[in-house]
């Protein structure tokens, strides 16, 4: 049996729209996973 890990993201809406675009973020963290060579894990 696997185990897997999950993360939680708390954030107001504002911060998470306007103070830090989360489409921006994910482009983002998808380039770097792409660049590392890692499975996409979120989505």
């Amino acid at each position: 049996m696997s185990s897997q890990t999950y993360y939680y993201l708390v954030a107001s809406q504002r911060f998470l729209f306007e103070e830090e675009p989360l489409a921006e973020v994910l482009k983002e963290r998808t380039r770097h996973y792409q660049e590392q060579e890692k499975q996409i894990d979120f989505g």
